[in-house]
């Protein structure tokens, strides 16, 4: 459906639609994450539906910001310019504070899906970089802030993560 829109001009119908997508695999992530604790989770749960969930949510988390730049662009907003620049750079602060708080929620869940949601975020991150760095610094700049946003909630103190097999947590 989504190729079909696009591919027709249809950016707003193609924007609904990965928007959809990204709320139905919201659901389906989060209440994993909240259903499987951690210390609870098998080697299933990490090693093959975390992983699986973490990178479609992450996947469709960056198409849905990505995706509402380029239908903004097609309905006659800034294409080009200070104001793109400006657009762009709160989009892309706006999908690093979903993650940020994405992953926060999801810390007390199996690893291998909060990871695997953080890696998505972040090779999308880098996309942004590499793509945007010899035409706009301050989409460049948003997007590595963005990135520190996600590696700090992946990596930051917060929440009880269980350690990946082979990682012991050491006594206080």
């Amino acid at each position: 459906a989504w190729s079909y829109a696009y591919t027709n001009r249809q950016f707003v119908l193609a924007q609904a639609i990965i928007f959809a997508g990204f709320v139905f695999a919201a659901g389906s992530y989060l209440r994993f994450a909240r259903a499987v604790p951690a210390a609870r989770a098998t080697q299933i749960d990490n090693w093959l539906i975390g992983p699986t969930l973490g990178l479609l949510f992450g996947w469709l988390t960056a198409a849905s910001i990505v995706g509402l730049a380029g239908t903004l662009i097609a309905q006659g907003f800034a294409a080009t310019g200070q104001s793109a620049e400006i657009r762009d750079a709160a989009l892309l602060l706006l999908g690093g504070a979903v993650a940020f708080l994405v992953i926060r929620a999801s810390r007390r869940g199996p690893y291998g899906a909060w990871v695997s949601y953080s890696a998505a975020i972040l090779w999308a991150l880098l996309a942004v970089i590499v793509e945007q760095r010899s035409t706009s610094n301050i989409t460049t700049a948003v997007a590595v802030v963005a990135a520190v946003l996600v590696l700090l909630a992946a990596l930051g103190p917060w929440g009880t993560s269980a350690q990946p097999p082979g990682r012991s947590v050491p006594a206080a």
